[in-house]
């Protein structure tokens, strides 16, 4: 077959019809379905390969057919085999294969090639095996966002293995709210056991799960995967109807020839869209556009020194004291003009950004800044102290004797403080996501929901917009907020204003009833990690040897002293040929992703494996004596992360910086 496909193009390439032909052997194990649609696209486009055979399209095409092939297919253990009934509507989301200079009008993607989301993809893999292993007590419905020209990725990945495909005539960067009324309307006919998605997406949104499961009244899980009970009697640690946000990652998928082709014939059904609110409602992207133009660019050891005390000391005043006065009584949350942050017993920094956050927006909408603290009490007068610290005029507390509150716990004190106010801003961190998206699908309003916003900024209108990564940090996701109602998870990242502390602060102990079940254990306090670090000695090749770690360890114990306990990280020449340091330092492709504020580079070239993990955020002070170095040379050619060159030997440099520090 593939042999008489390609004869087609012999026809017009003598020369290249071997290549393809090789190519497309090379695939055939992995994705036949792939490999078809990719010989269509060389026949439908073939002037343009003829007139330029070196075009991005065609060198990505040869490269996702050469990593088909040779990347392995790892082993899973099965799914286990389901005797009960179950029927499940797996949704999938079209994400954009970003080429190396994404393809954007007007804040909106344009780009040629589309895939389904990885994490999407996994649940609806996932679900299709266990129809598979159960048949026929497993019915699965696939459903789709797009418009007509993604119905080929649904084809590709579900096809004929699925009972029914569905595409929802919907922009597939819309919000979860606008596909609550379609699955009501499905599940007219059939109700669904299983509504299975992916727990994010990489165009921003983790919140899809979370809002279906508030606005269907469902139980919300989090997993890997999707097990059957031994006794195949049902899920296992799953109570149906549920909705499950799968938390995997998953590749192409390969199908057999005969399902293959029997998908090119499947019918897709359109949905259209319910309520449909038009371009301004979707979501604005953009490529990071690095730090501020004026930022200046450092290239001497003394500018480094005085770069460095000035950050020392502005991470010191960011310190708090503890809050010395007695809270009040208080029956009730009170505040009907108030913007609201939730401060929880565990991640400081997180507690930062969300006072941060709800701060800034107070300002601009011309509102108070209330705080609703949920700990055990000996924790109050730390989190009051920064409650106070950063511009709150009044925060609530909450005793959660020994524990901490549970998602079922935070859904109540959202409901408590939407009673305040039908227009309620809340700001947050991380860990309130998945209540957030459920309390939003719950009160059936229109609210923005976002998760894992770094920054905020006030238009040239008077709204409030809010930015996070999108596509592992290659774009910017903008929302704008009109009106006041708003869920926001904030990233501990997230780069906000300092706030100004209100002297007129007061404290109030709230008195909730709170039952078991909205409580769970405090998490193990946990030890610093690189991953999340701020500040990081990165240590490459040109460190040379013991000498050049000793060097670097002086370095790390100075700027220790300055307040700013720095982490070491390195790359892999460091941790598996020098074994200076363990493998979990190593940051890269193979190691670790960072995002740190500050990196302080030492003898590191800049292989892409490495470059690309170092975050978007950070200022690098680069110590190298090769002045061509990849990472010297790196701020010429991308705005983040920025990019200080220090030519010199380092270990002239460096010591120079230590005296400096003094």
């Amino acid at each position: 077959w593939l042999e008489t496909r390609t004869s087609l193009l012999a026809q017009s390439s003598p020369d290249y019809a071997p290549a393809m032909l090789a190519a497309a052997r090379r695939a055939l194990d992995r994705s036949a379905l792939r490999l078809a649609h990719l010989e269509v696209k060389y026949l439908s486009t073939w002037e343009q390969v003829k007139n330029n055979m070196d075009m991005p399209e065609v060198r990505a095409a040869d490269a996702a057919l050469d990593l088909a092939a040779e990347k392995p297919v790892p082993l899973r253990p099965s799914l286990g085999t389901l005797n009960a009934p179950i029927r499940i509507l797996s949704i999938v989301r079209p994400v954009a294969e970003l080429s190396p200079s994404p393809r954007l009008a007007n804040g909106a993607i344009r780009e040629i090639v589309w895939k389904l989301d990885p994490r999407d993809l996994a649940g609806l893999t996932q679900a299709l095996e266990l129809k598979a292993e159960s048949s026929p007590a497993a019915i699965v419905d696939a459903l789709m966002p797009g418009g007509p020209e993604h119905e080929r990725l649904l084809r590709d990945s579900a096809g004929a293995l699925a009972d029914s495909l569905y595409r929802l005539d919907l922009d597939p960067a819309a919000k979860p709210e606008e596909y609550v009324k379609t699955i009501r309307d499905l599940e007219a006919l059939q109700q669904y056991d299983l509504i299975i998605t992916g727990a994010d997406c990489l165009d921003g949104d983790q919140s899809l799960g979370g809002c279906l499961a508030g606005s269907l009244k469902r139980v919300l899980y989090r997993k890997e995967r999707i097990d059957v009970k031994s006794d195949g009697s049902g899920l296992e640690h799953t109570a149906l109807p549920a909705v499950v946000g799968i938390t995997a990652v998953a590749e192409d998928a390969a199908m057999s020839m005969a399902n293959t082709v029997e998908s090119f014939f499947s019918r897709i059904k359109t949905l259209p869209a319910a309520d449909h609110r038009g371009k301004e409602s979707l979501p604005r992207f953009e490529v990071p556009s690095g730090s501020a133009p004026a930022a200046v660019t450092i290239t001497t050891v003394s500018g480094a020194a005085k770069y460095l005390k000035e950050y020392a000391a502005q991470a010191g005043s960011a310190g708090t004291s503890d809050y010395t006065g007695t809270p009040a009584s208080a029956n009730s949350l009170s505040g009907a003009n108030a913007l609201w942050a939730f401060l929880d017993p565990g991640d400081q920094k997180a507690n930062l950004a969300a006072l941060r956050a709800c701060r800034f927006a107070a300002d601009i909408f011309g509102k108070e800044a209330h705080a609703v603290i949920a700990s055990p009490r000996h924790m109050w007068p730390r989190l009051l102290g920064l409650a106070q610290a950063n511009g709150c005029g009044q925060a609530f507390c909450v005793d959660t004797k020994n524990d901490r509150l549970s998602q079922h716990g935070k859904r109540e004190l959202i409901r408590a403080v939407m009673k305040t106010s039908s227009a309620a801003f809340i700001a947050a961190g991380p860990e309130w996501t998945s209540s957030f998206a459920y309390a939003a699908g719950e009160t059936g309003t229109r609210i923005l929901l976002c998760s894992g916003v770094t920054a905020m900024k006030q238009t040239e209108k008077g709204f409030l917009t809010v930015s996070l990564p999108a596509y592992e940090g290659k774009l910017i996701r903008h929302e704008t907020l009109v009106g006041t109602a708003a869920f926001i998870a904030v990233s501990p990242e997230a780069e906000l204003p300092t706030a100004v502390g209100d002297k007129s602060f007061k404290a109030s102990i709230l008195e909730l009833a709170l039952n078991a079940e909205w409580l769970m254990p405090l998490p193990p306090v946990e030890a610093p990690t690189l991953a999340r670090a701020e500040v990081i000695i990165d240590l490459g090749y040109g460190i040379r040897d013991r000498s050049g770690y000793e060097l670097a360890d002086k370095l790390g114990k100075k700027l220790a002293a300055m307040g700013l306990a720095p982490m070491f990280g390195a790359t892999r020449k460091v941790t598996q040929d020098l074994k200076l340091l363990p493998l979990e330092a190593q940051i890269g492709q193979t190691g670790v992703r960072v995002n740190p504020k500050l990196i302080i580079a030492l003898g590191i070239s800049g292989a892409p494996q490495h470059i690309d993990y170092l975050g978007s955020r950070a200022e690098v002070l680069c110590f190298n004596k090769d002045t061509e170095a990849p990472l010297m040379k790196l701020g010429r050619t991308r705005p983040v992360p920025r990019v200080h060159p220090i030519p010199g030997d380092l270990f002239s440099t460096v010591r120079e910086l230590i005296e400096n520090l003094d």
